[in-house]
């Protein structure tokens, strides 16, 4: 095993990667409220992780929807951990896309690192309309 070890992921509208290195995290949520079903949403899969310095492994994340146990594969990307003169180094993934979502229920993003299982994110997803997009003063 190469030590690297998954932090946090999310899901959010976006990622911003400021001055000075610092990120900024856009619309963190793991609810969607959508007026149908089904619906096809952008979204941002953020992960992050901590391991030694100049590691590197595969990081893919795949969904699984609330009716379904097979996986279907989102995306994949190389993670590498800068060499630093300090024990640990940190880095992370960013992922956009758009997702269709076909059901209501609790869909789970597998993170997986290098084929195996490093954590999930789960999102609820509704029908319904939420009240901050209603408008005309409903």
């Amino acid at each position: 095993m190469h030590g690297i070890r998954l932090l946090f992921g999310l899901v959010c509208d976006d990622v911003r990667l400021e001055m000075g290195g610092k990120i900024s995290i856009i619309g963190e949520s793991n609810h969607f409220m959508l007026p149908q079903i089904p619906m096809a949403v952008p979204i941002c899969i953020l992960t992050k992780w901590a391991g030694p310095p100049g590691s590197t492994a595969d990081v893919c994340l795949q969904m699984l929807s609330p009716d379904s146990m097979s996986p279907v594969k989102m995306c994949e990307q190389r993670l590498d951990l800068s060499k630093t003169d300090f024990d640990t180094s940190f880095g992370g993934t960013v992922n956009k896309l758009v997702w269709q979502f076909q059901t209501t229920g609790v869909y789970s993003v597998q993170v997986l690192l290098d084929g195996e299982e490093a954590g999930r994110i789960e999102m609820m997803v509704k029908k319904g309309r939420h009240p901050q997009i209603m408008g005309n003063g409903e």
